[in-house]
């Protein structure tokens, strides 16, 4: 995993036209994988890419891999994929794409419909904090709540009654902290 994450930062930090950030993603302490976070602007459209896999045992192995893909113009959502695959299955997709006048959501086979205007969403946090109290999850298909905890410090609240913490610095977002099922994970920027 350590030789990975090595190869990954050299990687990304030889291309410099896009805005990337590298987070290590822990479990009790212990590397457990890693999330690439890159933003790119081409032809007056903004796109945010998230990728990570992790790799962990319990009672048996897991690999888990998530890849979000959103897409902006002028800070307007256009549309976003959402997918989380474990040990190659996958366990979520969920597709977003701007019709006009509504958003059409399908996510796991299921469609709707919503026609609040979607403005930031949880693949901008690993750039810039809120500007509002809620946010659009491309995971969950839905708005989420957002808190301003304290300075530089925000907490979102999923659908499935869990958080995740994030906290910046000028550099934008250094430290996520995730709430699972049976775990808490942290994702700390190293690059």
């Amino acid at each position: 995993m350590k030789k990975l994450l090595v190869f990954l930062c050299v990687m990304v930090a030889g291309t410099a036209m896009a805005q990337k950030h590298v987070y290590k993603v822990e479990w009790k302490g212990d590397s457990i994988g890693y999330l690439i976070a890159e933003k790119s602007d081409h032809g007056g459209l903004t796109r945010i890419e998230l990728t990570s896999i992790t790799e962990f045992s319990l009672l048996f192995s897991f690999h888990m891999s998530t890849e979000y893909l959103s897409v902006y113009r002028d800070n307007h959502l256009l549309s976003s994929l959402s997918r989380s695959m474990l040990n190659d299955k996958e366990r979520n997709l969920t597709k977003t794409k701007y019709m006009d006048e509504f958003y059409h959501i399908e996510k796991d086979g299921e469609v709707e419909r919503i026609s609040e205007e979607i403005k930031e969403s949880i693949a901008t946090l690993y750039f810039n904090p809120p500007n509002g109290n809620e946010i659009f999850s491309e995971r969950h298909g839905t708005f989420c709540k957002v808190e301003k905890i304290a300075d530089n410090h925000y907490r979102l609240y999923k659908p499935d009654n869990r958080t995740n913490d994030y906290l910046y610095t000028s550099r934008g977002c250094q430290e996520v902290t995730v709430e699972l099922a049976m775990a808490e994970v942290r994702l700390k920027r190293i690059l």
